[in-house]
């Protein structure tokens, strides 16, 4: 009890019948309540959640009920809770203890958190916006520098200008996937799902990736027969699963040295499977739970020296969950990677 006194977030603590316990000063602010008033009532009537519509939840819309009910961990940010009158968005937490029956409900306020990530991605959207034209400009220009057609220039001077428009398409890449990631924090990110094969897709992928690849002396291949194309359907956004495969082969490809890369597409009666496996530099243990984390990059010279936002893989897993999918990562430092993209069957 002194522990969740002292702790800068309401706590409550539940019993085996999910009545209120225990509250402590925090929750009882927030909530406007004492706790010998909460004591012995349940919880849905002292603890008030909303989606983020702003609508009251009922009891069996209530990721708390499920929680208690499974007797499973739950936290997500993603609600709010009446206080006071007004609702106030927390980072909520349900930790059910199977063993004695109680349960503890932390929630913190996070309206301050989120109006700061506002505002920072509002900032990010607008500066990249305001840069990319500068940027697509300098790109144009770098391009009929290096155009033998329209510019003479020896070759010490192609070398620094090829360098100079690597750059500018990199930090060109750099603005687009901030822009992506505010849209995407913001909801403003639009995906349409319609029913449809995947199989094309995936094969247009390979296509596209296959002279990277064959420039590094790779071999891009999809397994299977290749005269068999079975169908497999999903509701997806075509442009979305076209944005997370090229992400998935260009990491393949761009961190693999020697050896292979090979797509594989499979289905059972739930979901369909998209497999791109590679036998390049791979992910140690550590940096493997952050891969999708924003922002994130191992601390590798190959990843140095490939360069990239370290946004890829973050965008990857947002699109994939925007279809109701995910993408599951396993790796061998030294042996290759594997990535799946997992969707539902439609």
């Amino acid at each position: 009890m002194l522990v969740a006194r002292a702790v800068p977030e309401g706590v409550m603590i539940l019993n085996p019948a999910n009545n209120v316990y225990f509250m402590n000063a925090l929750a009882s602010r927030m909530l406007g309540m004492s706790t010998d008033d909460a004591r012995g009532l349940n919880v849905h009537s002292v603890l008030h959640l909303a989606n983020k519509n702003a609508e009251i939840l009922s009891p069996d819309q209530n990721p708390i009920e499920r929680a208690l009910g499974t007797k499973q961990p739950f936290a997500s940010k993603d609600y709010s809770v009446l206080s006071a009158g007004a609702k106030v968005a927390v980072s909520l937490v349900v930790a059910p203890d199977p063993q004695s029956g109680y349960s503890v409900v932390t929630f913190r306020d996070i309206e301050n958190e989120l109006r700061v990530q506002e505002s920072a991605s509002e900032l990010i959207s607008v500066a990249s916006h305001e840069l990319r034209t500068p940027m697509t400009a300098m790109e144009g220009y770098l391009s009929l520098a290096l155009n033998p057609a329209t510019a003479t220039i020896d070759e010490r001077g192609r070398e620094l200008l090829d360098k100079a428009h690597k750059e500018v398409r990199r930090l060109g890449e750099l603005f687009s996937d901030l822009i992506d990631a505010a849209k995407i924090n913001d909801g403003k990110m639009i995906f349409t799902l319609t029913r449809m094969d995947l199989t094309p897709i995936v094969e247009e992928a390979i296509q596209r990736f296959r002279p990277m690849a064959q420039k590094k002396g790779l071999n891009l291949v999809k397994a299977g027969a290749a005269n068999l194309m079975p169908t497999y359907f999903t509701n997806i956004d075509a442009n979305a699963v076209s944005e997370v495969l090229d992400n998935l082969l260009e990491n393949a490809v761009k961190y693999t040295s020697k050896g292979s890369i090979t797509v594989s597409l499979a289905a059972d009666d739930k979901n369909v499977r998209v497999t791109v496996e590679d036998t390049g530099i791979g992910i140690p243990p550590d940096d493997l739970r952050h891969i999708f984390e924003k922002f994130y990059r191992a601390d590798n010279g190959m990843v140095r020296e490939a360069g990239g936002t370290g946004l890829g893989l973050y965008l990857a897993t947002e699109r994939a969950k925007a279809m109701h999918g995910a993408i599951t990562a396993e790796s061998m430092e030294g042996k290759g990677s594997r990535f799946t993209l997992v969707l539902p069957r439609a």
